[in-house]
């Protein structure tokens, strides 16, 4: 085994961070912009992640597809503090 994804492996890959990326569009949306991001800081994006991802690991052994849902949550939000961070950097 060389480590790599086989074909299966990344079709599935690809729907999660298209499942991600449309959360993160969904949250810009909703107001959560660079902006607002910016203004609160990758500290309280990450501590909304980790909430997030609470809930997922409560839900787990109850309701699955309510997990993934705040497992993709939780990931969209690390991705706007990736980008706050990004942001930062640029300045």
């Amino acid at each position: 085994m060389n480590g790599a994804l086989d074909r299966r492996q990344m079709f599935k890959l690809e729907i999660v961070l298209e499942d991600i990326a449309a959360e993160r569009e969904r949250q810009v949306a909703k107001g959560w912009t660079p902006e607002h991001d910016d203004a609160h800081g990758a500290s309280h994006l990450i501590r909304h992640a980790w909430d997030r991802a609470a809930s997922a690991r409560n839900a787990l052994m109850t309701d699955r597809e309510a997990a993934r849902a705040e497992i993709v949550k939780s990931a969209a939000l690390l991705v706007a503090a990736a980008e706050a961070l990004d942001r930062l950097e640029d300045a």
